[in-house]
């Protein structure tokens, strides 16, 4: 699936985009949520209501991620100690 990010940066963009989200969050809760909410298409609030399954999913994804590349990494560094 492709998405708004070019490969080479979609991490870079989308820690800066949830780190946006993050700010707006708590401004709109000093500011007063009911207009945060209130001003929101509903489109805009199907994605707010299904952000928290999103991160949790990508929360998965990552872990899965680290732990391959550390299972990968240590295999590598087996193989060229047995050489």
């Amino acid at each position: 699936m492709r998405g708004p990010n070019m490969d080479y940066c979609a991490f870079e963009n989308t820690t800066l985009a949830m780190e946006q989200l993050i700010d707006m969050m708590r401004d709109a809760q000093e500011e007063g949520i009911t207009d945060f909410f209130n001003s929101m298409s509903r489109s805009e609030m199907e994605a707010f209501r299904n952000i928290y399954e999103v991160c949790e999913r990508l929360q998965h994804a990552v872990v899965e991620a680290q732990e391959q590349f550390d299972s990968e990494a240590r295999a590598e560094h087996e193989a060229e100690t047995e050489e």
